[in-house]
């Protein structure tokens, strides 16, 4: 038995390391993209955005996206942020 916890153990270390790097590029794939090319990858995997957010005058007012639930941000970026950290 002792065995089987430390196998578990070791599976959910490598998960564990496996999320941060996933965080780690996400993060990097988030800071340096352009808000354009960062809407569309966030449709490719099922987001929600409304119009009104898309316009250039309202790009930096606060957002509210749909991902897997509703999530909000200081701007459009933050709010994309928010909701893809929790796919992870």
């Amino acid at each position: 038995m002792l065995k089987i916890s430390l196998k578990w153990i070791k599976s959910r270390q490598i998960h564990l390391k496996t999320t941060k790097i996933k965080r780690a590029i996400l993060n990097v794939l988030i800071n340096n993209t352009s808000i354009d090319e960062l809407v569309i990858l966030f449709k490719k995997r099922g987001g929600i955005i409304n119009r009104y957010y898309l316009q250039a005058t309202n790009r930096n007012k606060q957002a509210l996206v749909y991902f897997k639930g509703w999530h909000r941000g200081s701007n459009i970026r933050e709010a994309i942020k928010k909701a893809l950290s929790i796919e992870t």
